[in-house]
């Protein structure tokens, strides 16, 4: 049986990137097989730099989610996330939400 589930995984206020962050999915049966999805996200700079419009383009988004492990009836999703303005390196800080969801056949 094919069953799905969803999952948020929060990024605090940070700069540097790109960064990791994993979530726990656990299911009522044992997992034959999962795959991860991306379901929504958001992406905001959480500090003005001091001109007007420093931050109304980005230069480099990242979303991506990966199944980093399946074991019994758990499936741990690894999500990386990135937000860079145009300046061309991490020094703003950031923050977001990426949603996903599982979809894993059941036994």
């Amino acid at each position: 049986m094919i069953r799905t589930k969803q999952f948020t995984i929060k990024f605090d206020p940070e700069t540097g990137g790109p960064r990791s962050e994993t979530a726990t999915v656990p299911f009522p049966k044992k997992i034959v097989w999962a795959e991860a999805m991306l379901k929504g996200f958001r992406a905001e700079f959480t500090k003005s730099s001091g001109s007007s419009n420093s931050h109304d383009l980005f230069h480099r988004l990242l979303v991506d989610l990966d199944v980093k492990s399946v074991s019994g009836s758990t499936v741990v999703v690894n999500a990386d996330f990135a937000l860079r303005d145009k300046s061309g390196s991490f020094d703003d800080e950031y923050r977001g939400t990426v949603q996903g969801v599982v979809i894993a056949e059941l036994e």
